[in-house]
């Protein structure tokens, strides 16, 4: 169920250009931030990971995350663990984007 939820969010540019919103339309790129983590500088940015390391700390952080919602959420009705797979991976997404904001770290977006 958490799988199939974070997969959807793959979707979720098709979803926010036809709605015309840019919160849906970069979704992903702040579900999935390593690849896009730099921080600013007065002339450019620098990149915190590269590609590999990027894309290994988005499979592990979402790994650990699905086991750890399939443990907690193994007893609840499928109905609500919709519901609380979809609360669950904006609350991640939210707490690694202003954790790594406290040090100084931001999400360059692509596409502005």
């Amino acid at each position: 169920m958490f799988g199939a939820c974070l997969l959807f969010a793959f979707m979720l540019p098709f979803l926010g250009f036809a709605l015309r919103s840019n919160l849906l339309f970069f979704a992903p790129q702040y579900l999935f931030p390593y690849g896009g983590f730099v921080i600013p500088q007065p002339f450019g940015s620098k990149a915190v990971f590269s590609h590999s390391v990027a894309v290994l700390l988005s499979v592990m952080q979402w790994g650990v995350a699905t086991v750890g919602f399939a443990w907690f959420a193994r007893r609840v009705p499928a109905r609500y663990a919709v519901f609380a797979a979809v609360v669950a991976i904006v609350l991640i997404a939210i707490a690694v984007n202003v954790a790594f904001g406290l040090f100084g770290i931001t999400v360059e977006l692509d596409g502005l």
